[in-house]
């Protein structure tokens, strides 16, 4: 009778093992996805400061800055 009860206490350990394992892999795939949308974020953001800064303001007159800083606004949200 030990024996069965050891045993069932191994498989249901060795099952609670694979259940953290897959709940840290699915975290991990989690964060590494949040992670590389940031940087994909970033990127985009650093684009849009480039356009507007290279683009747009050349074609405002100067001190135009609030405009620029308005249209960059715009653009993201």
């Amino acid at each position: 009778m030990e024996n069965k009860e050891k045993v069932r206490g191994i498989i249901k350990t060795k099952k609670e093992i694979k259940q953290y394992q897959l709940a840290i892999l699915k975290q991990m795939l989690t964060l590494a996805t949040s992670g590389f949308g940031l940087v994909a974020a970033l990127a985009w953001n650093e684009f849009i400061r480039t356009v507007v800064n290279d683009y747009i303001r050349t074609k405002i007159s100067i001190g135009s800055g609030i405009i620029s800083l308005a249209i960059y606004a715009v653009i993201v949200t």
